[in-house]
Order: C-alpha cells, then sequence, then structure tokens
C-alpha cells in the first residue's frame, strides 16, 4: 500500500513537473540573443551605483525598490552578459507558472490549473517580459502570490475550516507578497481594490465570522500600508512629475489587452484580432455556464471576484494612468503595464474550460487544446526577432583599442547613454578608461558662444576627442558638436556605424595606433603573417544577422600590411557573397548592411591580401530564403566577354523550393553563379521575366525584373578575384497583372557607367542575353 500511495504522489507532480519544464526551456530559448533596449540598459546603469545608490536613485524613479534590489544581487553573483542578466526574469516567469498552478487547482482542480498553467507557460506575451530586464515579471509573480494567500486565509477563516479561529500564516503570507507587490510597480495597487471587493463578498456570504474577519482584514490593509508608506515618505520629495502620454480610448486599451493575452502581438494588432478570439469564447462560455443557478450556489464568489477583478479591472485602471495630470509619471499605453495581471486571466480560462468539461468533458477537452495551440502558433514570430544585433559594441571597441592617454570621450547621445555606457563600461580593458562626458543639449537656436562656451568647458585640455555619435538628434539634432569640432580640431579617424558614427579628432594631425599592450582583441590569432604585415587579431562582436542589420568585421595589426587587404564572405559551398577592399591602417574594418538578397545559411570569413588567404571563422544569416542545395549546371552556360562566366542557376520560392509554377504577384528568387573574369568596369546584372503577351508598363514582354550590383552590391564586379564563385541572388517581383501563360527568364550584364550590355563570347550574333533552360507557368 505504501509502494503505491507513494507512486501516486509521485505521478501527481509529474505533469506540473512537465510544464514547468517547459516553461523554464522556452524562456531561456534564445535569452540572450537580443540587445539591450533603453530601459534595460537603465537597469543596468542603476545598479553599478550598488545598492545604497541604487536605493537612492530608484527613490527620484518612477517604480519602487525591490526589483532593482535583487537585480543589484542577482548581477553581483551572476555578472553582466545580457544572458546572465535577464536570467532573473527567466526564474520569477517559471515562478509565476507554479504559482498559476497552484492557484487554479486551489479554486479549480487539477484540470483548470494544468490549462491555467500551460496557457501561462506558452503564451507569448509571458515569454517575452520572461526575457527582459524589468520588473513587470516580478509584479506578476507577486500578485497571483498574493492572491493565493488571500485565498488561502479566507479559506482558514470559514466557519467550517479546522483552523476557524486560529490566525492562520496565510495572514502573514498575504501581507508580505501585497507589499512586495506594491515595492515593484505601484500600479499593481488596482489588485489590492479587487481584493478588497472579494473580502466585503466573502463578509456577506454567511460562512465567516464577520467581526473577526473584518477587523483581521483591516490590520492586513493597515500593515501594508504602513509598510508601503516608509517608501513614500522617503521618496516623496525625490519624485518627479512628468508626461509622455497621447490620447488614447479605454476601448482600444482593452482591444489590446485582449490580443495580447491570446497572441504576445502588440503591433499592427488589428491584422491578428482572431488571434483572440479562442480566449475571449472560453472566458465567455465559462462566465454563462457560472451564471446558471445550480453552479452559482457551487462557485465561492468571493474566489471569483479576488481572480476575475484583479484580471480585468486593470483594463480600466490602465487606461486611466494614461490620462493627463499634474502629479506623479503620466505614460503612453504600453503592452508591459498589462503584463502583471495576464495570469489571472489564465486562471478564469483554465476555470471556465473546467466549468465547460463538467458538462460536456469532449467539448471542455477540444476548447482547452485549441486555446493553447492558437496561443502557442504565434510563439515562432516572438523567437524570430530575437537577434543580437552589433548596435554598439564595435564603437566601444574601436575606441578601445586605439585609445591613448588623456584621451576623452564625448558622447552625443541625450537619454541614450545608458546603452553606450553598458558596452563601454562592460568591456575588458587593462589602462585607464578614457572619460565619458555627456554632450548637453545643443541648438542652433542658442548663441554660438553660448554653445562654444558649453563645449570648450566640457572638453578642458583634452589633446583627443572621440565623438561618439548616438541618435544625436535627441540633443543635437544640428550637428553642433560636430562643426565645433571640425572648426577647432583635426580629424583622425571616422567610422559608420548604422545611423551612428564615431569621429577621432586630434589637436594635430597623428596616425592612429593600436594599444595592444592594454587592449586584447575578441579573437586572437597568434600573430599570424599576412601581406607583408603581422595580424594581431579580429573582431565581430555578433555573429548571427538579419536582413537591414549591420555587420562590422575589424581586423587588428600588430604589424601594418604592406598590401591591399580584403575580407570576404563565402556560402558554405565556397560561393562568394561579399567582398570589400579595406582602408590602411592599424585597425581596419569591413562594413555592410545585410541585404535581404543574401542567403540564409552559414557563411565563412577570411582575409586575402594578394594570393594570400587567411580562415578567419563564421557567422550566420538568418529569415531570409535558403539557398537552393541544387544549383543547376550545364556545359552550354555562356561566358560575356572575358568579365564572367555563368557556372550554375536555380529558380526557388521563399523557401528555398524549385519553382515551376506560379502566380501572378509571387515572388521568384534567382540564383546565378559566376565565375570571375577580369572585368575592367563595374557592372550590373539583369534578369527578366518574359511572357508571350504584351506589357504596356515595360513597353514589351517583360513582366518582372531585376537590375542589380552583384549580390546586392555586395561584390562590385572591380574587386572579382580570377577564378572566384560569385553568389548573384535576384528578387523578381512577378507583375499582378501577368496574364496565364509560359513565361521564361533572360539574364545578361551591362556596364554601370554608360548602360552597354556585354556580349557572349564567341557569338556570332553579337548575342547580349541569354534565356536560362527553364520555364515557368503562371496559374
Amino acid at each position: 500500500m505504501r509502494t503505491r500511495i507513494t507512486t501516486w504522489a509521485h505521478r501527481r507532480w509529474l505533469v506540473p513537473a512537465a510544464i514547468l519544464g517547459l516553461a523554464f526551456i522556452l524562456r531561456l530559448w534564445r535569452l540572450g540573443d537580443s540587445n539591450l533596449w533603453w530601459d534595460e540598459a537603465l537597469a543596468i546603469w542603476a545598479v553599478r551605483k550598488g545598492f545604497v545608490g541604487v536605493t537612492v536613485w530608484t527613490a527620484g524613479d518612477v517604480h519602487p525598490p525591490l526589483y532593482f534590489w535583487s537585480l543589484w544581487a542577482w548581477v553581483s553573483a551572476l555578472g553582466e552578459s545580457e544572458f546572465a542578466m535577464r536570467l532573473l526574469s527567466v526564474a520569477f516567469g517559471v515562478l509565476t507558472v507554479a504559482a498559476v498552478y497552484a492557484l487554479a487547482h486551489r479554486v479549480a482542480g487539477k484540470r483548470a490549473a494544468i490549462v491555467a498553467s500551460l496557457l501561462t507557460t506558452i503564451a507569448p506575451f509571458h515569454v517575452w517580459w520572461s526575457q527582459e530586464m524589468r520588473m513587470y515579471i516580478l509584479a506578476g509573480l507577486l500578485c497571483v502570490l498574493s492572491l493565493y494567500a488571500l485565498i488561502r486565509w479566507l479559506d482558514d477563516e470559514r466557519d467550517d475550516s479546522p483552523r476557524q479561529g486560529r490566525l492562520s500564516p496565510w495572514f502573514w503570507a498575504y501581507i508580505a507578497a501585497t507589499t512586495a507587490s506594491l515595492y515593484t510597480i505601484f500600479l499593481v495597487g488596482i489588485v489590492v481594490v479587487a481584493q478588497n471587493i472579494a473580502v466585503l463578498l466573502a463578509l456577506f456570504s454567511g460562512h465567516y465570522n464577520r467581526k473577526r474577519i473584518f477587523w483581521r482584514w483591516v490590520l492586513a490593509e493597515l500593515a501594508v500600508g504602513v509598510l508601503v508608506a516608509i517608501w513614500l515618505i522617503f521618496s516623496w520629495d525625490r519624485m518627479q512629475t512628468w508626461s509622455v502620454s497621447t490620447p488614447t480610448t479605454l476601448t482600444f486599451v482593452a482591444k489590446l489587452y485582449a490580443i495580447l493575452l491570446g497572441t504576445g502581438v502588440s503591433v499592427n494588432i488589428d491584422a491578428v484580432w482572431w488571434g483572440a478570439v479562442p480566449l475571449l469564447a472560453t472566458l465567455l462560455a465559462g462566465g454563462i455556464i457560472a451564471l446558471l443557478p445550480l453552479v452559482r450556489k457551487e462557485l465561492r464568489w468571493s474566489h471569483v471576484a479576488a481572480i476575475g477583478l484583479s484580471g480585468f479591472l486593470p483594463v480600466l485602471f490602465v487606461y486611466a494612468a494614461t490620462l493627463p495630470r499634474s502629479i506623479f509619471y503620466t505614460p503612453n499605453i504600453e503592452a508591459r503595464y498589462l503584463l502583471p495581471f495576464a495570469p489571472m486571466v489564465w486562471v478564469m480560462a483554465g476555470w471556465a474550460v473546467e466549468l465547460i468539461s463538467k458538462h460536456w468533458q469532449r467539448v471542455g477537452l477540444v476548447i482547452g487544446v485549441v486555446v493553447v495551440l492558437v496561443s502557442a502558433s504565434f510563439l515562432p514570430r516572438y523567437y524570430n526577432g530575437r537577434v543580437l544585433n552589433d548596435e554598439l559594441q564595435s564603437m566601444a571597441r574601436c575606441i578601445l583599442s586605439q585609445a591613448e592617454p588623456r584621451d576623452v570621450v564625448l558622447l552625443d547621445s541625450g537619454s541614450r547613454y545608458p546603452v553606450f555606457l553598458y558596452y563601454y563600461d562592460g568591456l575588458e580593458y587593462g589602462g585607464e578608461r578614457p572619460d565619458v562626458l555627456w554632450t548637453p543639449e545643443l541648438s542652433l537656436a542658442t548663441s554660438a558662444e553660448a554653445n562654444v562656451a558649453t563645449l570648450q568647458a566640457l572638453v578642458g585640455d583634452a589633446q583627443r576627442i572621440w565623438l561618439a555619435e548616438v541618435e544625436t538628434n535627441l540633443t543635437d539634432p544640428d550637428g553642433v558638436a560636430r562643426t565645433w569640432l571640425d572648426e577647432n580640431y583635426t580629424q583622425i579617424l571616422s567610422e559608420a556605424y548604422s545611423y551612428n558614427g564615431l569621429t577621432l579628432y586630434a589637436r594635430e594631425a597623428e596616425a592612429v595606433s593600436l594599444n595592444l599592450e592594454s587592449y586584447s582583441p575578441q579573437y586572437n590569432v597568434a600573430d599570424t603573417s599576412l601581406g607583408g604585415g603581422v595580424l594581431a587579431g579580429w573582431e565581430m562582436p555578433v555573429d548571427e544577422f538579419m536582413p537591414e542589420r549591420y555587420m562590422h568585421i575589424a581586423l587588428l595589426w600588430q604589424q601594418e600590411p604592406t598590401e591591399a587587404v580584403s575580407i570576404e564572405l563565402l556560402t558554405s559551398d565556397g560561393q562568394l557573397i561579399a567582398t570589400q577592399a579595406l582602408e590602411p591602417g592599424a585597425r581596419q574594418q569591413a562594413d555592410w548592411a545585410i541585404d535581404e538578397g543574401w542567403p540564409s545559411g552559414k557563411y565563412q570569413i577570411r582575409v586575402r591580401t594578394g594570393n594570400e588567404i587567411v580562415e578567419l571563422g563564421t557567422l550566420w544569416v538568418v529569415c531570409t530564403a535558403s539557398l537552393t542545395k541544387e544549383i543547376f549546371s550545364t556545359a552550354s552556360m555562356p561566358c560575356f566577354d572575358d568579365t564572367a562566366c555563368l557556372r550554375g542557376y536555380a529558380l526557388t520560392d521563399g523557401d528555398g523550393n524549385a519553382v515551376s509554377t506560379a502566380h501572378a504577384g509571387d515572388v521568384l528568387i534567382l540564383d546565378l553563379v559566376w565565375e570571375a573574369g577580369e572585368p575592367q568596369q563595374e557592372l550590373v546584372v539583369f534578369s527578366h521575366l518574359l511572357g508571350e503577351a504584351f506589357n504596356p508598363a515595360t513597353a514589351g514582354p517583360v513582366w518582372g525584373q531585376s537590375d542589380a550590383i552583384p549580390a546586392g552590391g555586395a561584390v562590385s564586379a572591380l574587386d572579382w578575384q580570377v577564378g572566384d564563385l560569385v553568389l548573384d541572388r535576384h528578387i523578381i517581383q512577378i507583375d499582378a497583372s501577368a496574364p496565364a501563360g509560359e513565361y521564361t527568364i533572360e539574364i545578361g550584364l551591362y556596364s554601370a557607367a554608360d548602360g552597354a550590355r556585354l556580349t557572349i563570347a564567341d557569338s556570332d550574333s553579337a548575342q547580349d542575353s541569354w534565356v536560362l533552360p527553364l520555364t515557368v507557368v503562371i496559374n
């Protein structure tokens, strides 16, 4: 008997354990693969002040200090990587799933607990904020714990409870959890309002000693009030009042909340409204059943009120918080403000499935499965956007690798300084790090004399000034700082980082050298000899890239090369996709904006000097069409003059599948493989989709085309090396009015300077284009 009981006890925990395991995996997946955004960077900037410093700073901020205290302790133990810091939120998120299971099980049973905890586990909204370094996920956990403690206390106070009359330990747990929630974010005060309504319902239910529960509740609320007042007294004079709110409506807030609960999507929400329907329909059906006479008598309405009002009242409360007022902070409506209350809605959804299942078991099962699967279907959309970008990492490395004594960094970034400082201060450096000076707001509306005096006082007698321009529109939209530096100093280095920039100014012209005694390259290459120089190392802060994001690869030379240097990127099967010649210097940097036409997959990075090649490492391009596994090649493929020979082609859709049929308006991906010759001019490759019908828009048979420098401009023909295989991708949009029929594709090359087409070698008729041996049927 004992063995059977023990086995059954283990089985009881098997399902919740599996759910918690899934919750942990989903929140851990790609955790560090996203840059810190401003609020996250501000949080780490704050906790670097130490416990006392962050406490004082928080007193002047919007939120109370509990999250920052916990983050300070966490960072002190685990460090400041994106992964390590966000792991704290993962822990809070998984604990929330456990708390949701316990709460739903307490009020509605195991089936409700499974559905509610599964919804919380797979909800993109909850996964999202379990991977962000902010206090909202902690607030949600504490709200659930507060409600659970309240319900356990109310149950212990019932006349039929064995603990009736004695003060329950859950009474003290309620005080602790509620106080902690209010020390995390004041917005959760609406949950306290819901709890008061629930206690009032309990008082009038006839199952409690009204006098005793009333005075104990008063004591609990007074205790919470006194504990929160301690913080308010300390912070009141430090709190700031400001507003960034823009007008919104209660209807919009409610719609946003509903869609967030079902899909986790916070932008273009009208496009995914259907994702909220299963959850809302389940809640509505459960509510109708709850009002049936027999069911209504069985429910404890104090429990329903505590959880239901905590989940739904915040819509009104959050809307009210965005209304203009003259005290405290008035924000715009943001998805994160609704996150702490979402777990209670998922508990109500689990409860609704339980009520449906009691009357129609199979219907309840189907509904539960549908709600969970619809929500889970939005998870890939969330994860696809989590890619770590090289925002300011290379900029910080560029400064520290070439810093000298008495350098200063003039940071022209406005309020974005925490993001820059996260990368700059967090980078290992053996020397004295140049001081960072923050430019105040500068404008041409201010007198030139005042601007000059401000900048001169700021930089003092610095010999060299690193001007780091990061979103300069925030404080210096007119470029006052840059203009002043251009007039008074010599520019000796300039690098672009997307829409940001880094420029080094000196009092006198001088060469920029590496400081390898204090700075170690990201990747050492053991003093590799190459091109008459000695390569010390290379750097690429991130190794995964999405379209329209920027890639920066830097070479650091112990001894500068005497030959020209270029960096090349090749696909996994050796086809060249990008090349860039580098400017001379001790630190050479190649920069690319990732094009939509670059195929997804693994790339090899190599350095070329003359005939010497050194393999550096690999990177990945994601979220573009993959390269087809089969590039077609025949012996009859043409060569155009002495410039390029076609060596392969493939026509695919966006998933890398070969295409033989399509529809008007579809997108075709044409991959061409060229063997490089010796071009003497910049070339453009053209590809035309040709039909039998006349197209008035093109005045000919062309129903789709692409004209582009090879590889979307990443491989200039002037940089080709004889014998290289160059992968050239073209994205052809079929005209939406293209009639049904058979189509062919012709290709060729022409001069970028004068448009003159290259001719096919050994062609008697001076043929200047070639039709691929394939057809596309448009239906």
